[in-house]
């Protein structure tokens, strides 16, 4: 399936659709998510994942600047059981400043895979 534009900065490709009739996220709901990060490039290069040894699938508020900007934007498009790679420009992700506890540099082009799991 071809990417679409979520925002500026925030392409969206849907790798498995929801169920029909499957509810969607609003701004506000806390979402549980199962969730891949990798740094852009050939190949990708993962620098973390909700489904390694010794994690657990992520909660979050969406819409409220808990997590990064392609994240909040990204995440309000989804439904339940809906799986998307999600393509970031820099300025959607960690800017300039990078976030040196996962190695991902400054003005980094990331991609993230999520699962959305659940809705509370």
């Amino acid at each position: 399936m071809a990417a679409t534009q979520v925002s500026e900065g925030v392409l969206k490709e849907v790798i498995k659709e929801a169920d029909a009739g499957a509810q969607d996220v609003s701004a506000g709901d806390k979402i549980t998510v199962h969730c891949t990060g990798s740094l852009s490039g050939n190949p990708p290069t993962k620098f973390w994942s909700t489904k390694d040894e010794g994690q657990k699938p992520f909660s979050f508020q969406v819409g409220m600047g808990r997590v990064i900007k392609g994240w909040d934007e990204g995440c309000k498009t989804m439904k339940i059981g809906e799986v998307a790679k999600f393509t970031l420009a820099a300025h959607k992700g960690y800017g300039k400043r990078g976030f040196a506890a996962w190695k991902i540099p400054p003005n980094a082009e990331l991609i993230f895979e999520i699962e959305l799991l659940s809705i509370d």
